[in-house]
């Protein structure tokens, strides 16, 4: 399993991250995604709290790094990038399941940036 997908099992708060805070450091931020995989395709991600935002990868060890990019290019340049929900609000929503949650390691400077400054 890669490193920054992590079976979502403990219970997080995030508090609002601001743009000056994410210009001097490097922030992340674990977002719940929802997994999935038919017969014989590739491994999907939803991000609930980020609605449109999708991710897919052949191989499992891949779904980081294609997460980590579909939310980069989902929220280029946006001012506010909405903050991690708690599992229990996506749980028992009838479009996830059959599937798993997964907890995503998110570099949020990439992300809410949009470009270097």
């Amino acid at each position: 399993m890669a490193t920054g997908l992590r079976f979502w099992s403990l219970r997080f708060k995030c508090t609002r991250v601001f743009q000056t805070r994410l210009r001097s450091q490097r922030i992340n931020l674990l977002y719940p995604a929802y997994l999935h995989q038919d017969n014989e395709s590739a491994y999907s991600l939803i991000f609930p709290d980020l609605p449109g935002c999708y991710a897919a990868a052949d191989e499992r060890a891949d779904l980081t790094a294609a997460a980590q990019e579909a939310v980069e290019a989902h929220c280029y340049g946006e001012p506010d990038i909405p903050l991690a929900s708690e599992p229990a609000a996506w749980e028992t929503h009838p479009d996830y399941k059959g599937g798993a949650w997964v907890c995503i390691d998110l570099d949020l400077t990439k992300v809410a940036l949009g470009s270097p400054s």
